[in-house]
C-alpha cells in the first residue's frame, strides 16, 4: 500500500513539474525548403538567424578539457550543411565538434525550434531555443536564445556539456534573428555593412 501511494505521489509531482516547466512552450515550424534551414515560424512570429549572424561560426570552449589540455571547439551553421572532417561531403550536420576526433553533434534537417514564454525577458517578445540531435551517437546540441537589449552585438558562447553528450550554448543580444519592428533597422544596417565588405 505504501509503495502504491509513493508511486501515485511521484507521478503527481512529475505531472506538476511537466505542466509548470513545459506547459507554456510552443513548438515552431522550421521552413521545409532546404534553402531556408535557419528560419522558422511560430505563433505568428518568424525567425531568421541569417539576419543576425555570419555562418559558419566557430565557437571555442573557454577552458581546456581533461589531462590532455585540449580545447574543444564547434562549427555551427544552421543555414547550410557544415563540413565536418571524417564525414562524407553532404552529410546532414548543423554542429561539428572538434575534440580528440570530429563528431556530428546535431543534424540541420531535424532541428526543433521551441518558443518559451516562461523565460520572457521583456513584455513583447519571448526567448526561444533550437535543438539539433544526432541519434546514432546520442548527441544533442541546444542553443538558448535570450533577448537582451543591453547587448548591441549578438554573442554566442559555450555554456556546458551537461548531461554527457548534451552541448549547451547561449545566444544573447538585442537582435538575434527574431522578426520585430525594433530589429528591422539593425538588420538592414548590418546587411549594408556586409555588402560593402
Amino acid at each position: 500500500m505504501a509503495k502504491k501511494l509513493a508511486t501515485v505521489y511521484f507521478l503527481c509531482l512529475l505531472s506538476l513539474f511537466i505542466i509548470t516547466h513545459f506547459g507554456e512552450a510552443a513548438q515552431c515550424t522550421p521552413e521545409s525548403d532546404p534553402k531556408y534551414l535557419c528560419t522558422a515560424r511560430c505563433n505568428g512570429t518568424s525567425f531568421d538567424l541569417s539576419k543576425a549572424f555570419d555562418f559558419p561560426m566557430k565557437i571555442t570552449e573557454p577552458t581546456a578539457r581533461g589531462g590532455t589540455g585540449n580545447t574543444y571547439w564547434y562549427t555551427w551553421d544552421p543555414c547550410h550543411i557544415v563540413k565536418c572532417p571524417g564525414y562524407p561531403a553532404g552529410t546532414d550536420i548543423a554542429v561539428c565538434q572538434s575534440a580528440n576526433f570530429f563528431y556530428n553533434c546535431g543534424r540541420n534537417s531535424k532541428s526543433i525550434w521551441l518558443l518559451s514564454d516562461r523565460l520572457q525577458p521583456q513584455e513583447n517578445f519571448p526567448n526561444w531555443q533550437v535543438e539539433y540531435t544526432f541519434g546514432i551517437d546520442w548527441r544533442i546540441t541546444i542553443f538558448n536564445f535570450t533577448i537582451d537589449h543591453t547587448v548591441e552585438e549578438p554573442t554566442v558562447k559555450f555554456i556546458s556539456e551537461d548531461p554527457e553528450l548534451q552541448y549547451n550554448f547561449e545566444v544573447r543580444g538585442k537582435c538575434i534573428g527574431q522578426e520585430s519592428f525594433d530589429c528591422k533597422q539593425y538588420y538592414e544596417s548590418r546587411n549594408k555593412l556586409k555588402d560593402k565588405n
